[in-house]
């Protein structure tokens, strides 16, 4: 085992707030065997992070700055800390938010919306106006934005600079309710559970959860991915154990195992892992997705959109105008990219002898589902049955389709209209039916004839007479 020493000079010239990707190649002289070993350097990267000191401009660290804090459901309260910005970058709209449970409800900012430059800083108080009777654990976390390359990571709720909140509130005559079990309210940090100790009669609880999804799930067929389902408890009470389980066609493709506990106005982001197998047919896949909690469950519908081409497209309805041919096309958008789309066209004869031949471009956007139409000249003589070859071409797909039309001639009238090969089998059925008429007709005035004879002639044989000549 050797420690070897490398050494990489930066250049004065190069581009900072970037950072750099790349690998070191190690060569092993006795076997020629190379090794990779990744690296990443960031010249002066964009960094607007958010550090939190106490009034006394002492860094908050280990919990130094964390409120633990009992208080009657009468009461107002004030905390305070300073909030100081240590990155490079400038930051702006900055909005403090406290994870855990909906500050909105009784509890307000002394600043919204702020902005900090490099080496900063601002005096942020949370006040608590006459919270409900409960037990309330949640951590301080700013959010803003940078004035460069959109940077958004601030100060993290689950950073150990964060100040957690630990607030109990009591009934104003100070009585208080053991929690379930006897047990005690469970510890600060990271928004974790909570126990109500007092809970006003004319107030019931309500389990409530907000579902959303973050961004369509569209995957190619044989390839997996994660979808991002927001999970908001809007209710009134603590969610404990909060997981997901998949029902449906689908339920296979899906795998989750995370597992968490809601407090009142908490946000948590379940990441799904969705596998989609390689058979089957492209299209919208559905599943129902429950989030189940100890104390109530909610639904939501997953749609899963698997395609096996960026885009798919189809020859539609044909018309014959004229001397020309309008021939609609469809075409629908899967992998949620925008398309420039090369259309070849071809009017071949059913000895596969081009007829005509074109070519036409479009434009697909992201999710997009439209119907255009290409109209050409037709070429002299052309009546009876042909077939029109689309090849559709965005370089990454190509998607060819084929159909077989029959044309009237010109003079038989124009503007008829004929979807997909209904138009054939439709003039087959009444050539058909024509036929059939006409051969009724025909053996009915034979039946007929024969029998008139068959009568003339028993006649005949009956009354024993014959023809004689006369002469005029």
């Amino acid at each position: 085992m050797f420690n070897n020493q490398i050494t990489i000079t930066i250049s004065n010239s190069i581009l900072e707030n970037k950072t750099y990707e790349g690998n070191i190649t190690i060569t092993r002289i006795l076997d020629g065997k190379n090794y990779i070993v990744p690296l990443t350097i960031g010249i002066n990267p964009p960094s607007g992070n958010i550090d939190t000191f106490d009034l006394n401009s002492v860094k908050c660290r280990g919990g130094s700055c964390d409120i633990d804090a009992k208080m009657e459901n009468d009461e107002s309260k004030v905390f305070s800390w300073i909030l100081r910005n240590m990155g490079n970058n400038s930051l702006r709209d900055c909005k403090p938010n406290v994870t855990g449970f909906n500050i909105l409800n009784f509890g307000s900012f002394s600043n919204n919306n702020f902005n900090l430059s490099i080496g900063e800083s601002i005096n942020l108080s949370l006040t608590l106006n006459k919270p409900s009777i409960n037990s309330y654990y949640g951590q301080l976390e700013t959010i803003c934005k940078a004035t460069s390359l959109g940077f958004e990571n601030s100060l993290s709720s689950n950073g150990d600079n964060a100040p957690r909140i630990k607030i109990l509130v009591l009934a104003d005559s100070g009585s208080q309710v053991s929690p379930p079990g006897g047990g005690t309210p469970g510890g600060s940090g990271g928004g974790g559970g909570g126990t109500i100790i007092v809970k006003p009669r004319n107030e019931s609880k309500k389990v409530k959860i907000d579902l959303l999804f973050l961004e369509d799930i569209i995957l190619k067929k044989g390839t997996s991915g994660n979808a991002k389902l927001q999970v908001i408890n809007v209710g009134n009470v603590f969610l404990n154990n909060c997981k997901l389980k998949f029902l449906g066609d689908i339920a296979s493709w899906l795998r989750n195992e995370q597992t968490k506990g809601l407090g009142e106005g908490e946000k948590f982001v379940y990441n799904i892992n969705v596998n989609v197998p390689d058979e089957g047919d492209p299209g919208a896949y559905l599943a129902d997705l429950f989030v189940k909690c100890d104390e109530g469950e909610e639904k939501i519908e997953l749609k899963v959109n698997a395609y096996r081409t960026t885009f798919e497209s189809d020859i539609g309805e044909y018309e014959r105008s004229g001397g020309n041919l309008k021939v609609n096309y469809i075409l629908k958008e899967y992998s949620g990219e925008n398309h420039d789309i090369v259309i070849n066209y071809e009017m071949k004869d059913l000895d596969n002898i081009t007829r005509y031949k074109g070519q036409a471009n479009t434009k697909l956007s992201n999710r997009e589902e439209k119907k255009e139409i290409i109209e050409f000249k037709l070429p002299k003589d052309s009546f009876g049955e042909f077939y029109l070859v689309f090849e559709m071409n965005d370089g990454v797909s190509i998607i060819n389709k084929e159909k077989k039309i029959f044309l009237p001639s010109s003079s038989s009238g124009t503007g008829s209209v004929i979807s997909g090969g209904g138009g054939n089998k439709a003039l087959t059925a009444l050539i058909f039916i024509i036929s059939i008429g006409a051969l009724f007709f025909v053996l009915k005035f034979l039946y007929k004839h024969h029998k008139r004879v068959r009568n003339l002639g028993k006649l005949g044989k009956r009354d024993k007479r014959k023809f004689i000549k006369l002469e005029m």
